[in-house]
């Protein structure tokens, strides 16, 4: 006896999702897949019937939180040349270069160090490590700008992640 099916579609596998009509409990839903010896028949007929072709459902809407994901990853990009415990050096680093650009005579440990690991001079290392930290609040500013201009979008491009919403990405160090 052969089955009635209806409702013939390929799904996202490959397979074909059909209805088969059961005489007690009506139409119920099927995947049938030409592995399968056991419905090989229903596959080649539904196959007679051209199936409808699968068309995949639209991307999820993207989240503020997806916006805000994206715009940390690249935040991190910024500095991911460096080690987290030499990053953290960066805070003390720029206070000592501050300070020595007020006072000449200002104290400077950290500074000195590295100057010395460096062969440089301390106010030379200091206007260096003033330079990339003004880099580096440019670089940041500017993915916050764009993560807010997102954010104010509704809704929000499902394209968020792409390079065209965002600034160039820049390397910015402080040491």
């Amino acid at each position: 006896m052969a089955a009635n099916i209806r409702s013939v579609r390929f799904n996202h596998a490959g397979t074909i999702d059909v209805e088969i009509e059961h005489p007690d409990n009506g139409w119920l839903p099927a995947t049938l897949s030409p592995d399968d010896a056991a419905v090989a028949a229903l596959y080649e007929a539904a196959l007679l019937m051209e199936p409808a072709a699968y068309i995949a459902p639209p991307p999820p809407p993207a989240s503020p939180a997806d916006v805000r994901r994206e715009a940390a990853r690249r935040l991190e990009q910024l500095a991911s040349d460096y080690a987290p415990a030499e990053r953290e050096t960066w805070p003390v680093q720029v206070a000592e270069a501050r300070a020595l650009a007020a006072d000449p005579q200002a104290p400077t440990p950290m500074l000195t160090a590295l100057a010395a690991g460096r062969a440089v001079s301390v106010p030379g290392l200091a206007a260096l490590v003033l330079n990339k930290a003004d880099a580096l609040a440019v670089a940041s500013g500017a993915i916050l700008a764009a993560q807010a201009a997102l954010l104010t979008q509704d809704p929000i491009p499902t394209d968020y992640a792409g390079d065209g919403h965002w600034p160039a990405p820049a390397q910015p160090q402080t040491t």
